[in-house]
């Protein structure tokens, strides 16, 4: 949707209005959120910090660890965890 043009990313988090640096790569940081994955362009604009949160928050995230050490975090599409389809 962002590369077609439908949806437009701010540089700036709509949750606690930070404007993070970009990635090594020189992408953004800021992703966008979905609450209702049936409604793929109504999405808030998070930095990763407050993306994560939102998601603990929502109770449809849960971490584990890699064998490097590195903290993943899964997001249930259906925030119950170990149901349905998960999305790293």
């Amino acid at each position: 949707a962002v590369r077609r043009g439908d949806l437009v990313r701010p540089e700036r988090c709509e949750r606690c209005k930070c404007v993070p640096p970009r990635d090594r790569d020189g992408r953004s940081a800021i992703v966008a959120d979905h609450e209702d994955y049936a409604k793929p362009l109504d999405v808030t604009w998070l930095c990763r910090e407050c993306h994560t949160e939102t998601h603990l928050d929502r109770g449809d995230a849960v971490p584990r660890k890699e064998p490097d050490g590195r903290i993943v975090w899964t997001v249930y599409l259906d925030a119950s965890p170990g149901k349905g389809s998960a999305k790293k």
